[in-house]
């Protein structure tokens, strides 16, 4: 009697899409007659439904760019987007409308979030090979309350660490992670959570995605959908202090300093509140930021 054998392929969990949806953020210099860049951060479009969404008609979507505010300039934001079927090209985003009215950053200081209008009509045109991440496709904090999601969670996260953006086009780099801290007291303080994932600088700014599984424990449903849940600041430090022995009493001399493997990450709720602001005041019309190529 022969028996079946059934062979499972294995299947990627992190979305196709959603590698198109992140671009790398440049800065550039010039080098005599040259011009040199290097890839400093990362940034990713995401459509955000405007207002609460409490009004009768319809929801209506922008397009944004997101990123840390630290990434974002006064007049300009590079990004490096791919081509259909070729290289990356580089786009120059300009953030001055007259108004001050293209981008926004979050109303608090410490939370290191800017979001950028984008028109998806010139990005289009340009033939650029983008994508987005959708409504459907967040989950904002009480959302993720809802679903228990919390420590232990996998996920992935998305970026250019180390400025490693490839050389003719675009490749993002996924890792893997867990959420290492999340809860009233820590998002309260610092708008932000706790992961444990290999994080470095390009990463800020980058997505961070929920690892879906069809597994759970007793009680609790599987998070069957990969969310995204936030958005890369940086990585946390672990510094220690060399302290000279010559001194009465010792004084610090050097500071050695290493990743830790903890990392920041601010919740999608912020990003939405930074949208909000861009985009809730009806006395003045919202322009998308024009497109300049730059290369």
């Amino acid at each position: 009697m022969v028996r079946a054998l059934l062979v499972r392929t294995p299947m990627s969990l992190l979305p196709r899409e959603y590698l198109q949806t992140t671009v790398a953020i440049e800065a550039a210099s010039v080098d005599g007659e040259s011009t040199r860049y290097r890839t400093i951060g990362t940034g990713f479009f995401m459509a955000i439904e405007d207002g609460d969404g409490s009004g009768s008609s319809a929801p209506t979507h922008r397009l944004f760019l997101v990123t840390n505010r630290h990434l974002v300039e006064k007049s300009s934001l590079l990004i490096r987007v791919n081509r259909k079927g070729g290289a990356a090209r580089r786009v120059q985003l300009s953030l001055k409308d007259g108004e001050g009215r293209i981008w926004a950053a979050h109303p608090e200081p410490a939370v290191d979030i800017a979001v950028v209008l984008v028109n998806a009509r010139l990005l289009g045109e340009e033939d650029l090979e983008f994508n987005y991440f959708r409504p459907s496709d967040v989950a904002f904090v009480p959302t993720m309350k809802a679903l228990d999601i919390g420590p232990g969670q996998e996920l992935f996260v998305l970026g250019f660490p180390m400025g490693l953006s490839g050389v003719e086009r675009n490749y993002v780099i996924a890792r893997a992670g867990i959420i290492a801290r999340f809860d009233e007291e820590i998002l309260a303080a610092s708008r932000s959570f706790l992961i444990d994932a290999s994080v470095f600088p390009g990463n800020s700014g980058g997505p961070v995605v929920i690892k879906p599984s069809a597994e759970s424990l007793e009680g609790l449903r599987p998070i069957t959908q990969a969310y995204l849940i936030g958005v890369v600041r940086s990585y946390l430090p672990y510094e220690e202090v060399a302290y000279s022995l010559q001194a009465d009493p010792p004084v610090p001399r050097m500071v050695f300093m290493e990743n830790s493997g903890l990392a920041d990450v601010i919740p999608i709720d912020c990003v939405k509140e930074a949208a909000d602001l861009l985009t809730s005041r009806p006395e003045r019309s919202v322009a998308a930021a024009p497109l300049t190529k730059a290369s």
